[in-house]
């Protein structure tokens, strides 16, 4: 299915993502669209680079959509930042 394939590339790919700011999470798939929430890790800024070369991942997983909606949630509290 569609949000397993999404599932998997998110899986194969986390620790790549993570280890460059960035925590991935399916929120949900049908069969015309998925959204993906992005989320800061930590007090990295994750570039728009990486949330293309996300949005790529992605599509290459499912391209029988027509679209993947990426919400990022840059709001995670980061406390070096904050002392």
């Amino acid at each position: 299915s569609v949000e397993q394939r999404l599932q998997e590339v998110i899986a194969r790919m986390q620790p790549q993502w993570g280890a460059r700011g960035l925590q991935a999470e399916l929120v949900s798939a049908g069969e015309a669209f998925a959204i993906v929430q992005l989320r800061r890790n930590g007090c990295a800024e994750p570039s728009e680079r990486l949330r293309i070369e996300i949005e790529s991942a992605l599509t290459d997983a499912a391209p029988d959509l027509e679209d993947i909606l990426i919400e990022m949630d840059m709001t995670e509290f980061c406390a070096e930042t904050a002392a």
